[in-house]
């Protein structure tokens, strides 16, 4: 199972901590993102037109979330 690692914004973790689906990017967008490692399998690639690839993390099985030095997973 290989793992992609991802970026998402502290909305996206609470949602993640809450056990619901999220929006993540392969391009950070601040300095204070949260760092997402997930299956491939577990990603649905949502189409955006700014060129950066955005994905819905549809299964939080496997998924990690590092959150400045702690991780969290599910």
């Amino acid at each position: 199972m290989s793992k992609v690692t991802l970026y998402t914004c502290k909305n996206g973790y609470q949602l993640f901590k809450a056990g619901k689906d999220f929006a993540a990017s392969t391009e950070m967008q601040s300095e204070f993102d949260y760092v997402v490692k997930a299956p491939r399998e577990n990603l649905l690639k949502i189409d955006l037109e700014d060129g950066i690839d955005c994905y819905d993390v549809i299964n939080l099985n496997s998924v990690t979330v590092t959150s400045r030095g702690l991780v969290e997973s599910n």
